[in-house]
């Protein structure tokens, strides 16, 4: 269960850092629409889309800006909640690693006192975590982005 939380909450963490690019699509077989002119009856302008280009499939710098503008909130604050979530999920994703990884050591090993010990760092690592599913949750409300 720690490996899972860790690499979940790693990777939603570390792919808020990776934004893609969007490039149009110009192949005449990616045509969304015709635009015709109404008296010759001739096709004047194709749509096409857009292709996302990248390692991930959404650009979350763009994304988290437009839903922080719905509430009317500035760029700058938008950027640095999103990469201070960021940073916090990559952390909670490291502590849970470190759970995992000291939970195959023999028991002997490990100090009572400790916070791992005492499982003070579990319980904050599991609050830390649905803190963070709260804030997305709030955000989902919010932002109608259900």
């Amino acid at each position: 269960m720690y490996l899972f939380w860790a690499v979940s909450r790693g990777l939603n963490g570390g792919d808020k850092f990776f934004n893609v690019q969007y490039m149009p699509q110009t192949a005449p077989w990616s045509t969304k629409g015709v635009v015709v002119d109404a008296n010759s009856g001739e096709i004047v302008y194709r749509l096409h889309g857009m292709e996302t280009m990248g390692l991930y499939g959404v650009n979350r710098d763009s994304k988290t800006v437009n839903y922080f503008k719905q509430i009317h909130l500035p760029a700058g604050v938008a950027l640095v909640t999103l990469y201070g979530i960021a940073v916090a999920e990559i952390i909670l994703g490291l502590t849970f690693l470190l759970i995992f990884i000291k939970s195959l050591l023999p028991q002997h090993k490990i100090q009572k006192e400790s916070l791992y010990g005492t499982r003070t760092l579990h319980r904050l690592a599991f609050k830390g975590s649905a803190a963070i599913f709260l804030f997305f949750a709030t955000g989902d409300i919010l932002f109608g982005d259900r």
